[in-house]
């Protein structure tokens, strides 16, 4: 997986990789689209009922917040700043 996905576009193209921790920059990610565009984050409504379910803006006004990622496991964070955030729950 990632050791592929490194080493041949390294060999091929000769370029480098920055690493950065992958929650800091969403995070970071998050409190941009909240603050840059009006509908970035929202959730639905009505989900039980497709005819009637709609998305709806919701600005994160304040810390702490909690972020869930769903990828090939699940990730609980605790976002208590820009800078403070830990996680406290997932799979591994």
């Amino acid at each position: 997986g990632q050791c592929f996905v490194e080493t041949l576009p390294k060999q091929v193209l000769a370029i480098q990789f920055e690493k950065y921790d992958d929650f800091e920059c969403l995070v970071r990610g998050l409190d941009f689209i909240n603050s840059s565009c009006d509908d970035g984050c929202y959730y639905w409504k009505n989900l039980h009922s497709p005819e009637k379910a709609e998305k709806v803006p919701h600005a994160l006004q304040s810390y702490p917040y909690l972020v869930v990622t769903i990828g090939s496991g699940v990730s609980v964070l605790l976002v208590e700043s820009a800078e403070k955030f830990k996680a406290i729950s997932g799979t591994t």
